[in-house]
């Protein structure tokens, strides 16, 4: 009798769930989706006077946030087109996108006073970095575009690199989404290399990494004067596929 009660509750409970994620009906005490959890209470039919009653809780699907960095100097350059490319795909699936470029903001080099070693969150420079890796701990992916510069990212993004030894220090980034773009002067400029320095990031923080598709590391464009990567059709469908794959390994960790 108690496996049957419990079968019987099952079915109940996942008819409920589709009945909410189709829209065709919200349980009693819905009102929004801002409103993430209700209570119902269920009569289980018993054998003679017992009944049991059962109340549970079903949370509200969490919109999934990601945040795109913007490594260029140049808060509208062509790295910010590619960015833009795959930020489309992401709002598209109906997840909440926020860009920093680093071009705005203030990050000094790490000066290795291992502050942060000791005291979590705490660095004597005074600068924006700590707002900034607040906002890649809250986000649930990140994507990280640069140009080429001399075979490698910025130096600006090399900096949030390297201050990143203070969320390091509890996991902060661990199993979260990382997708990588670049954006060079010419074909084979060196866009596999920094790609490749971005992933190491990536994987220094244990962190999951989306590749753009067919095999590739990431998204990578080409694009010399400012507004050419319009032109680099190639380029820009890597940066959309990058942000399909990551929408689509959000969705999974959901599940």
């Amino acid at each position: 009798m108690h496996r049957l009660q419990d079968l019987w509750l099952f079915a109940l409970l996942v008819r409920a769930t589709k009945k909410r994620e189709g829209g065709a009906h919200r349980p009693r005490g819905v009102q929004g989706p801002e409103q993430l959890y209700f209570r119902q209470t269920m009569t289980l039919p018993g054998s003679g006077r017992r009944r049991s009653r059962v109340r549970f809780v079903l949370k509200e699907k969490e919109t999934m946030k990601v945040l795109t960095i913007n490594g260029s100097p140049r808060r509208g350059g062509n790295t910010a087109g590619m960015l833009s490319a795959a930020e489309d795909e992401l709002r598209r699936e109906g997840i909440d996108v926020e860009r920093i470029s680093l071009g705005d903001v203030d990050i000094k080099p790490c000066d290795a006073c291992e502050e942060c070693h000791e005291t979590p969150w705490s660095c004597p420079i005074e600068d924006d970095a700590i707002d900034v890796l607040k906002k890649m701990v809250e986000a649930d992916a990140i994507l990280i575009g640069s140009p080429v510069y001399f075979g490698g990212v910025t130096a600006q993004l090399k900096a949030l690199f390297d201050r990143s030894a203070i969320p390091y220090q509890e996991s902060g980034l661990r199993d979260k989404i990382g997708g990588a773009l670049s954006c060079g002067g010419v074909r084979q400029g060196g866009q596999e290399l920094t790609v490749s320095q971005i992933i190491t990031f990536f994987m220094t923080h244990d962190m999951q990494v989306a590749n753009a598709g067919e095999g590739s590391y990431g998204a990578m464009g080409v694009a010399d004067d400012e507004g050419d990567i319009s032109k680099d059709e190639e380029g820009l469908s890597s940066a959309r596929g990058l942000g399909r794959r990551t929408a689509y390994l959000l969705g999974k960790t959901r599940q």
